[in-house]
């Protein structure tokens, strides 16, 4: 789940909160969180099933920005047989 600002204007910094949790039965591990706008969030981390982090990353809105600035978040990660798992 990300969560940031419904508004921003040129020169704004925005602050993103990213929950990432792992609802599946196994621990995963080398999870990615990574934002399209924002860039890479966090890297290689391990989640137990059943477990929650919250990470936050910034961005500041820029004149070259789309007048929509639509991103999105993908958080993947690997079980204990090296397949990729969606967060």
């Amino acid at each position: 789940v990300k969560s940031g600002p419904y508004y921003a204007h040129d020169g704004d910094l925005i602050t993103y909160t990213y929950n990432v949790s792992n609802n599946g039965p196994v621990d995963l591990v080398n999870v990615d969180v990574v934002d399209n706008v924002v860039g890479i969030i966090a890297s290689d981390l391990t989640l137990a099933s059943g477990a929650w982090i919250i990470l936050t990353g910034t961005h500041t809105v820029l004149p070259s920005d789309p007048h929509v600035l639509v991103n999105k978040v993908t958080a993947t990660g690997e079980d204990k047989y090296g397949r990729t798992r969606g967060l």
